[in-house]
C-alpha cells in the first residue's frame, strides 16, 4: 500500500532547538544525521559565548544545506541521465526518494539554475559566518590573555587583595 501525502507528512518529525527559535522539520533519520551535524560544529568550534554559538549554529546549519543541495544538483542530473520516463531502478529503495526528489526539481523551471544560485548564496553566507567567528574569537582570546596578565601583574606585585583574608565572607 503507497503512503498518501498525509502518510508520508506524519512520518516527519521535528525538533526546536535551544539555540536558535526555527523549527526543524524533516524525516527521523535525516533529523538524527542534522543533530550529529550540528554537535560536530560545537565540537570542533567550541564557542563560549552567545554570538560565538549563533554563528556556530549558523555555520553548521548553511553547511548542512549546502551539503543537501549538492545532492538535490546530483540527484536532478541523475534523473536527466535516466531518460524522458525518469524511471531508477526498483531494486534499489534508495533511488527511488532521490528520484523523486530530483523529479520534484525538474518539473520546476529552471530548477538547476536555482539551485547553482541558491548553493552560490550559502557558500557566500558560510565564509561570512566563518570570518566572523574567527574574529569574534580572536577578540575574547586577546581580552583573556589581557585578563591574565592583568591579574599575574597584580600576584607579582602584591596589590591582589583577598577579602577573605580581612574577614569577609560571601
Amino acid at each position: 500500500m503507497s503512503d498518501t501525502p498525509t502518510k508520508r507528512i506524519t512520518k516527519l518529525k521535528a525538533v526546536r532547538p535551544e539555540l536558535t527559535s526555527h523549527t526543524i522539520v524533516m524525516p527521523e533519520k535525516d533529523l538524527a544525521a542534522y543533530q550529529r551535524h550540528c554537535k560536530a560544529f560545537f565540537d570542533d568550534c567550541r564557542p563560549k559565548t552567545n554570538m560565538e554559538t549563533h554563528l556556530t549554529q549558523t555555520l553548521a546549519d548553511l553547511s548542512w544545506r549546502l551539503n543537501r543541495i549538492r545532492v538535490v544538483e546530483s540527484n536532478l542530473l541523475t534523473l536527466v541521465f535516466a531518460g524522458p520516463s525518469g524511471s531508477t531502478d526498483p531494486a534499489n529503495p534508495q533511488a527511488l526518494p532521490a528520484a523523486a526528489m530530483a523529479k520534484a526539481f525538474r518539473e520546476q523551471g529552471r530548477a538547476l539554475d536555482n539551485v547553482g544560485r541558491y548553493a552560490e548564496r550559502l557558500s557566500i553566507r558560510f565564509s561570512q559566518a566563518v570570518k566572523q567567528l574567527h574574529e569574534i574569537q580572536a577578540d575574547r582570546l586577546t581580552r583573556e590573555r589581557i585578563d591574565q596578565q592583568t591579574l599575574q601583574k597584580h600576584k607579582d606585585a602584591g596589590t591582589l587583595r583577598n577579602p577573605m583574608k580581612r574577614g569577609f565572607v560571601f
